[in-house]
């Protein structure tokens, strides 16, 4: 992904480097997605201690999901690449057993 000017441009931000990466807070906010919890503020709330032990960047609730918010396309982008991908390997899985 990072190989993509159009995602570049997304990415460059003026300032100094954030403390959570952008890959950090893509791969938090599909976790997010992907056990279920809409609401940001009670994922972080319940959430937020496990996942310092992973990520220990991870700064406060409102600083994390203005990062998420403003990174919307590249999880989309990251999603639809994940759902092509296991579509694939879907297709080839029922390949082989009818083979």
């Amino acid at each position: 992904m990072k190989g993509s000017s159009v995602i570049q441009k997304i990415l460059s931000r003026p300032g100094p480097a954030a403390s959570l990466s952008d890959s950090e807070v893509v791969t938090i906010a599909l976790y997010q997605e992907l056990i279920g919890e809409p609401r940001e503020d009670h994922f972080f709330r319940l959430h937020a201690e496990p996942l310092r032990a992973y990520f220990p960047g991870l700064n406060e609730r409102s600083r994390y999901n203005r990062r998420k918010r403003d990174l919307w396309s590249v999880i989309l982008a990251v999603r639809m690449a994940l759902q092509i991908i296991l579509d694939a390997l879907a297709v080839c899985r029922r390949e082989n057993r009818a083979a």
